[in-house]
């Protein structure tokens, strides 16, 4: 058990999280975290009054952070999107807590959401962020619609000023030539 943790747990007498281990439990190699919660016994002196209560140890639970995950997202997380967790309090190598897809770097630009996770004494940052694929796939079809709409109607708006352009050329040829008829 994490040495920092315990005197965590100990100093503020409640749970304390640690930094991420890895488990190697079910054949499997996973990240998780232990959490240590401090146990007192509550003391009377002969008088009967309350002392201060004292430290008679630790409850210790294991959480494997995959199952964690795959519990509270139920596979309700659309196809495409992709979520990591980190751990800000440890060395960036050392934080990775979880990653949904494949991608080891997060993206940069518009799509990328980020919240802070508080859990027990530990700062975790959960990043959320589409795919490439996932863009592609949810092309907003009204932008590309307005767009078209906005072209053709510049079209349009050019064929007008085309046709007026060369209609008044045409009457102001018309006006040039009987002007030179009736001078004649």
């Amino acid at each position: 058990v994490r040495h920092d943790a315990i005197e965590r747990a100990i100093s503020s007498g409640k749970p304390a999280v640690t930094a991420p281990i890895w488990l190697v439990q079910d054949n499997k190699s996973r990240v998780g975290v232990l959490v240590l919660h401090p146990a007192y016994r509550q003391a009377e002196d002969r008088a009967g009054q309350a002392t201060k209560p004292a430290l008679i140890g630790f409850s210790v639970g294991v959480i494997k952070i995959d199952e964690m995950i795959q519990i509270a997202v139920r596979d309700k997380l659309p196809p495409g999107l992709e979520f990591h967790i980190e751990d800000r309090d440890v060395p960036a190598e050392q934080g990775s807590l979880f990653r949904s897809g494949t991608s080891e770097a997060l993206p940069s630009g518009a799509y990328l959401w980020k919240t802070q996770l508080s859990v027990a004494n530990r700062s975790w940052e959960m990043s959320v962020f589409p795919t490439a694929a996932f863009l592609h796939q949810q092309r907003s079809w009204s932008a590309w619609f307005a767009g078209i709409a906005g072209l053709l109607f510049a079209s349009v708006l050019q064929i007008l000023f085309l046709a007026t352009t060369g209609r008044t050329f045409t009457v102001q040829r018309k006006v040039d030539e009987q002007t030179k008829e009736i001078r004649a």
